[in-house]
């Protein structure tokens, strides 16, 4: 009597030791009325690989040719990131020469770099890569005896992150033409703690939705900025201690952003909203910081705080707006260490007007975030400080991302108006503006003379009349890209009113700007610097020429009477003196000139001059008519 079954050797096999498969049975015999137990002879085994083709996992470099010999990296920790190089290694052991058929594919988690796969028989080997990146090696006539690597490179993608197990695996399937292999498998496990938290983005959120790093507006209009970052909980923290190499998984105690806005935009106080997780916090307080006048706020929802923010306005001497810095902390575990949340997404939103201190074309208005993060226990990053309110780079940060920035542009307007006859400058015409859907465009006059800005027209000063100064220019800052229409109701005197409208553009572009100058009359105030304040002064130093003039010099290194500060352009008084200067700007306009030709202006048609007209025409009509009667009379008396 014989039993017999089959078995399939799997790849575990080569994982017992000794490489040996063994097997026995138990018996129960029964002979009559008695059972017997009985055991079998073993049977034995052994398994080798080394006669399949073999696959391997390498470091990638700028060239896989060059990795098929270095060291493997089967079962070593990768991140996202990084490059691996695959081989597949087949040695001919058949009596005769065989054709080779190699398939494999990217392992899930990662993404085939383009161009990387090859063979160390480049000219007997054909490679094709279908549309889904499987890859097939065809190796023709290799000699019995001979062996050929192939290989292929991959990165490894964010995805790699969720894969089950956090396990990156690879096989191949080898063919001859006799037997089909299917290769043992690599393995490469994945790093759940990341180097640094996911980038941080800054865009722009624009009123149809869409968003964009890139935006254009006129004076007054809102921009909705959002800054973001790429949370973990975890992150891999290096060099603890001095000298110490080693790599920690910590957890993260706060994220920072810090936010800085050119001149040209005014926060909107009641706008920002924090976002965790899609979960959307508001501001629940807001206060003053006693040392800096900082704004200070609380984001979170009934009394749980989520996160504190301050927004600061910093100021030249003058009172000049030279940046808005803001600020934020967000707490990222709680009293004890744990984490508060699992990796997501951070939002802080917020909106801004475009004011007057906007730059007129050119590099535009800026917007800059970085951020930042601290981990538990042992890491003090220079941390948003409502006392000391910054805009921190370089050593001041431990994490900081590269700056992101957004751009938002508002252009101008020019005219230049001229005679046609001599092309001297024309003072005294005034015009209107429209926009591209025929709305009237209304202005504010400036304290230079023929600069306008733009605005509503409920705004105090509002005007949709603008007129020509003695240079004959007209410039109106902050209008928005695009056609605008602009009519002349007023000549000149002595010259011919325009009858058609003239339409100026303007656009992204520069090709149509000209670059126009105006000035300003500043009056700027300085005091003496105290005995008392010298040694602790960083500011600028002024001493007194030989006219009263206030001139910048060097701080000398010992105190010496004469010295000044400039404490204000207009807003201060001073018994020290002061001084006062023309300051020229220039404005990058899309300008455009306009000739007048000498001569009078008919009346417009319909108007009161009309009526005046026909009357004058009437009484030289009837004047005429009793002319001829009394001639004809006169006729007949004689």
């Amino acid at each position: 009597m014989e039993a017999t079954f089959d078995v399939t050797v799997l790849e575990i096999a080569l994982s017992i030791t000794d490489k040996t498969i063994v097997n026995d049975a138990d018996l129960d015999v029964t002979l009559g009325e008695n059972t017997y137990k009985l055991k079998t002879n073993t049977v034995k085994n052994p398994v080798d690989d080394e006669d399949e083709p073999q696959k391997d996992v390498k470091s990638g470099s700028d060239d896989p040719a060059n990795d098929v010999n270095s060291a493997s990296i089967d079962g070593v920790k990768v991140a996202e990131g990084d490059i691996l190089t695959y081989t597949i290694t087949y040695e001919n052991k058949e009596a005769d020469a065989v054709d080779v058929t190699i398939k494999d594919a990217p392992p899930t988690g990662t993404v085939y770099v383009a161009g990387s796969a090859g063979s160390t028989l480049s000219d007997s080997t054909t490679v094709t890569i279908d549309a889904d990146n499987n890859i097939t090696w065809v190796i023709r006539d290799l000699a019995t005896g001979s062996s050929v690597t192939v290989y292929f490179q991959v990165e490894v993608t964010k995805a790699a992150l969720s894969i089950i197990d956090q396990t990156i695996v690879n096989d191949a399937e080898v063919s001859d033409g006799k037997n089909t292999y299917t290769t043992n498998t690599v393995k490469n496990p994945t790093s759940d703690t990341p180097e640094n938290p996911g980038d941080v983005g800054k865009v722009i959120i624009n009123a149809d939705g869409t968003e964009s790093t890139v935006s254009t507006g006129a004076f007054g209009d809102t921009v909705t900025f959002d800054v973001s970052i790429d949370a973990v909980n975890l992150v891999a923290d290096e060099g603890r201690i001095t000298n110490d190499t080693n790599t920690y998984n910590d957890q993260v105690a706060y994220y920072y952003i810090y936010d800085q806005m050119d001149p040209g935009f005014t926060l909107m106080t009641g706008s920002f909203t924090l976002t965790i997780n899609n979960v959307t916090y508001d501001i629940i307080s807001t206060g003053t910081d006693v040392t800096s006048g900082a704004t200070t706020y609380t984001f979170g929802a009934g009394t749980t705080t989520v996160g504190t923010m301050y927004t600061y306005v910093n100021t030249d001497a003058d009172g000049n707006t030279i940046n808005t810095l803001i600020g934020v902390t967000i707490y990222w575990a709680d009293a004890d260490g744990n984490g508060l949340y699992s990796d997501c997404e951070i939002h802080l939103t917020y909106t801004a007007t475009i004011n007057e201190n906007a730059a007129i074309a050119g590099s535009g208005n800026l917007n800059r975030a970085i951020y930042d993060y601290s981990v538990v226990g042992h890491d003090n990053p220079e941390e948003p400080d409502p006392e000391d309110p910054k805009y921190p780079s370089g050593s001041d940060l431990n994490h900081e991302t590269e700056e992101r920035t957004t751009v938002t542009y508002t252009y101008a307007l020019g005219i230049y108006k001229i005679s046609a006859e001599t092309g001297e400058a024309l003072s005294g015409a005034e015009f209107t503006f429209a926009d591209a859907g025929g709305n009237t465009i209304y202005m504010a006059e400036t304290d230079v003379d023929g600069v306008y800005n733009y605005c509503s027209a409920g705004t105090t000063g509002a005007t949709d009349t603008v007129v020509s100064n003695s240079d004959g220019q007209i410039i109106i800052k902050g209008v928005d890209i695009g056609t605008y229409t602009l009519t002349e109701v007023k000549a000149p005197k002595g010259y011919v009113l325009l009858t058609d409208p003239v339409m100026l553009k303007a656009t992204m572009s520069s090709s149509a700007a000209t670059t126009v100058k105006s000035s300003t009359t500043v009056t700027r105030i300085f005091d003496a610097i105290t005995e008392s304040e010298f040694a602790a002064f960083a500011g600028t130093v002024y001493t007194k020429d030989e006219d009263g003039t206030f001139v910048e010099t060097e701080k000398p290194a010992v105190y010496t009477s004469g010295l000044y500060q400039m404490v204000s352009s207009s807003t201060s008084t001073s018994e020290d003196g002061q001084t006062t200067v023309t300051e020229t700007y220039a404005i990058e306009a899309t300008s455009v000139t306009i000739e007048n030709a000498a001569g009078i202006s008919l009346p417009s048609t319909g108007g009161i001059g009309t009526t005046i007209f026909y009357i004058i025409g009437g009484i030289l009509v009837f004047g005429a008519v009793v002319l001829l009667i009394t001639r004809k009379r006169m006729k007949k008396i004689d």
